[in-house]
Order: structure tokens, then sequence, then C-alpha cells
């Protein structure tokens, strides 16, 4: 992990073979779908907690993920997401 990534959040994220769409990678699936779905222009408070929300249903639900052995990894993947919102 990146040591930047891990104190200022992910800016960009980049998958291989289908990591977003294939269901093997179910971190960074609902990061891309939670993107997906959203409407410019719209709410990003909406945005973060539906992102919030379903990042923790992978953890609780043990989908798929090696990126859910990463320390703090919710974090990592919505701090910069968090400082447009506030």
């Amino acid at each position: 992990m990146c040591p930047e990534a891990a104190e200022d959040g992910a800016s960009i994220i980049h998958g291989n073979a289908m990591a977003f769409v294939s269901g093997a990678e179910m971190k960074l699936q609902v990061l891309f779908e939670a993107w997906e779905n959203h409407t410019p222009g719209t709410s990003l408070r909406d945005l973060m907690n539906s992102l919030k929300t379903n990042l923790n249903e992978v953890t609780k639900l043990r989908m798929p993920s090696k990126c859910a052995q990463i320390p703090e990894i919710d974090d990592i993947l919505t701090k910069e997401l968090q400082n447009h919102v506030n």
C-alpha cells in the first residue's frame, strides 16, 4: 500500500482484468458502482453515505475482496471524496 494513500486517501483507482465488475474484488466494485450510479450535480453526501454503507456490507457479508485485508481500506477509498463533502 502506498503510504500517501494511507494518509491522504486514494485519488485515482485502477483495476486489472475487469476488477471493477467481475465480482472478484467487491470493495473496488462497490466503489465503481457508486460512481457509475451517481448523477453529476446531485448530493455528494448521499453518494458518500451510500458508498460507506456498501463498503461496510462487503466486510459484513464477507464478500470476495483482497482489499478488505488492508487496514482502514474503507477510509482510504472514501477519504478524498469526504474532503469534498465537508
